[in-house]
């Protein structure tokens, strides 16, 4: 019989993307208000970076020129750059209010004010990473006898096609919508605490202050 496994892993990252993000009427009593998220998935531009002219050890180099020395660096530090010279995978929430707030990954390439990375103590950026999380298919499955085995490169590819169909269609944006709530009334400057259906705010709001919300009187920038 044939194994369906990378189907249904498919089936639950989706499972799990509607119950984050679309809760029903229990979440709609507790959380009353409701945010747009635009997820766009960003992209490398391999051929923006200089050629490597030769190799040194473990570094691959540029030839450098009458006003630049050569630039040595291992094939990680290339790709890390090739990464981070493309266009940025983004997030762009719109509050209930109207105010939106953009973050996005770590790129030289801005597009928005608030990056994303590990430690970054910002409701949005959790946000962010769920969502991102969401978009890629484990490559773990259930094997003939109930164990847990790893997916072939065939599977595991096929799967993420199937997953990448249903959230981005032929495109590279998704469009969701998360349930929030307002915490106290803005203060002085603007800024109105939320809390977040299904993300815990608490660590954040004691780790960043201003990390747990967003200015109503502009764009804003946490």
């Amino acid at each position: 019989m044939k194994n369906n496994a990378p189907v249904m892993s498919v089936f639950l990252v989706v499972c799990s993307l509607l119950a984050f993000t679309s809760r029903g009427a229990l979440a709609g009593e507790k959380y009353p208000l409701m945010m747009t998220a635009v997820y766009t998935r960003g992209h490398n531009l391999p051929n923006k970076l200089p050629k490597h002219d030769y190799t040194s050890g473990d570094y691959e180099c540029t030839k450098g020129d009458d006003t630049h020395a050569p630039d040595c660096r291992t094939i990680l530090e290339w790709a890390e750059m090739e990464r981070a010279a493309g266009i940025p995978t983004t997030v762009l929430f719109t509050m209930a209010d109207g105010v939106q707030v953009g973050v996005q990954e770590v790129s030289v390439n801005k597009i928005y004010d608030t990056t994303c990375h590990p430690g970054a103590f910002i409701i949005f950026c959790d946000i962010y990473y769920k969502l991102m999380g969401m978009t890629s298919v484990s490559v773990l499955k259930q094997g003939q006898f109930g164990q847990t085995v790893s997916m072939t490169p065939e599977e595991s590819k096929n799967a993420q096609d199937v997953l990448n169909k249903k959230l981005f269609d032929n495109g590279n944006q998704m469009q969701v919508t998360i349930h929030y709530k307002l915490k106290e009334k803005p203060d002085k400057n603007g800024f109105q605490r939320i809390e977040v259906d299904g993300v815990d705010s608490g660590a954040t709001h004691t780790l960043n202050p201003l990390g747990d919300g967003y200015y109503v009187k502009n764009e804003s920038k946490p």
